[in-house]
């Protein structure tokens, strides 16, 4: 979801639920604070991503049920991201002396989780993948204003749908369209939560 969307390397990637409209694949992106108010985009989710974040709800859904009685704290994440009452993402930190704690996603977190102890495994930045992905869509063509749009890179009064932009939400489908391809090319696929049997 973050690689698709170019979220940034951020306290709570992805927001809440509330952020997302399954309706149009649409997602409401704040990634961005400036001097003078809100810097926020929209962006359409490929239909890869967009399978993600139902496969994702049913994970909640089932690890709030399979964790109501024995870790009530994992419960009352699950159900507080689902309502849209917290950020979507989050981390089950592994218990020291007590039960498993659900923690909110930001950049120190995901550095002890994952770079610290798996060195050799991630030797890339954390912004990798909006580097990455920004040459594919060079690559395919798409205008660097729009895809600036899509990553939030405009200036103050240059807003890739503001008022006097020539863009509009159909540059964003294509933009989709064009990155589902490169998921397709990568055999990326959506994939279910973790279960147990």
């Amino acid at each position: 979801l973050v690689f698709v969307t170019f979220y940034r390397d951020v306290c709570a990637p992805m927001g809440l639920l509330g952020d997302y409209n399954p309706r149009t694949r649409t997602w409401w992106i704040s990634d961005k604070e400036i001097r003078h108010g809100l810097a926020a985009r929209t962006v359409v989710l490929p239909a890869t991503a967009a399978r993600q974040v139902e496969l994702y709800q049913q994970h909640l859904r089932a690890l709030a049920q399979r964790s109501r009685f024995d870790i009530p704290n994992i419960c009352a994440r699950c159900e507080t991201a689902l309502a849209g009452d917290g950020n979507l993402l989050f981390a089950i930190i592994p218990p020291l002396d007590k039960e498993a704690t659900p923690a909110d996603l930001c950049p120190s977190l995901l550095e002890s989780l994952f770079v610290k102890q798996h060195k050799n495994k991630l030797p890339w930045a954390r912004n990798w993948p909006r580097h990455h992905l920004r040459s594919e869509l060079k690559r395919m063509r798409v205008s660097p204003e729009q895809i600036d749009g899509w990553m939030g890179h405009e200036e103050i009064g240059e807003e890739a749908l503001g008022r006097h932009s020539a863009l509009s939400l159909r540059y964003l489908d294509r933009i989709a369209d064009e990155i589902e391809l490169i998921l397709k090319h990568h055999e990326i696929e959506a994939q279910p939560g973790w279960q147990t049997r």
